[in-house]
């Protein structure tokens, strides 16, 4: 049994796969989606224990994304990882109501941890 279902959403390939692969290792169970809108079709159709998603995207951004998910969800656990290192930014997707935020680059141990 997985130790968790994890929502990754990121518009570049490269890190939906890396997270995906550094989670499976884990023992989480992965679905990946490519933006915003994505998510919230996968959303409608499945549950999932965590959300983890970038901030910055086309279309609906990260911040606009937990927005989308709490008014659905209150509880829904959602972590934001990005590239932006901007205080601001922070301050804003835990408003939103992000339990976490994560810099990329991040290594396996700090995802993890934001996950447990």
């Amino acid at each position: 049994m997985p130790k968790a279902r994890v929502l990754t959403v990121d518009e570049q390939r490269y890190f939906r796969e890396l997270i995906e692969g550094l989670l499976a290792d884990e023992g989480y169970e992965v679905v990946t989606a490519s933006s915003g809108e994505e998510a919230l079709h996968v959303i409608e159709r499945e549950d999932f224990d965590i959300v983890l998603t970038d901030l910055v995207m086309p279309g609906i951004d990260g911040t606009q994304l937990v927005q989308r998910i709490k008014e659905r969800s209150p509880d829904q656990e959602i972590v934001m990882v990005t590239g932006v290192v901007d205080v601001k930014t922070a301050v804003a997707a835990m408003k939103q109501g992000a339990t976490d935020y994560i810099l990329k680059p991040f290594d396996r141990k700090a995802l993890s941890t934001s996950l447990d």
